[in-house]
């Protein structure tokens, strides 16, 4: 059983954006992001998409996709999840052990260009 987070509802955006907490109540492993590009302008790129954890006051980049760009609209999906391969539909990164319970996504520009984009989740067992 997945449970469905959106993570960041559909807006244009031209800075770096952060999450929400969200809490991984069901002690899922790993999760699959999905970063739907539904409009853009000029040339904009995704410097990077990263999991991180609360550490003391601040927050701690734990995962990193970077460099994705984004010239054309449509879905990309990453997967975080212990033993993940990457495969043509999606990237993945292996995590050394579970999901952590507390955590946000942050999605970092490279430039000012504007993209319209959502990213929701699924938390997967």
């Amino acid at each position: 059983m997945c449970d469905e987070i959106m993570v960041l509802q559909s807006a244009a955006r031209t800075a770096p954006t952060n999450s929400a907490e969200i809490l991984n109540l069901m002690g899922a492993r790993g999760i699959l992001l999905y970063l739907d590009v539904s409009a853009v302008v000029s040339t904009p790129n995704l410097s990077a998409v990263s999991l991180q954890v609360p550490v003391g006051a601040s927050w701690q980049t734990v995962y990193t996709f970077g460099s994705l760009t984004c010239a054309t609209t449509g879905m990309r999906t990453f997967c975080i999840h212990p033993g993940a391969a990457s495969a043509a539909s999606w990237t993945a990164a292996p995590l050394q052990g579970p999901l952590p319970r507390r955590f946000r996504i942050v999605v970092t520009h490279d430039d000012a260009d504007s993209i319209t984009y959502s990213l929701r989740a699924d938390l997967v067992p």
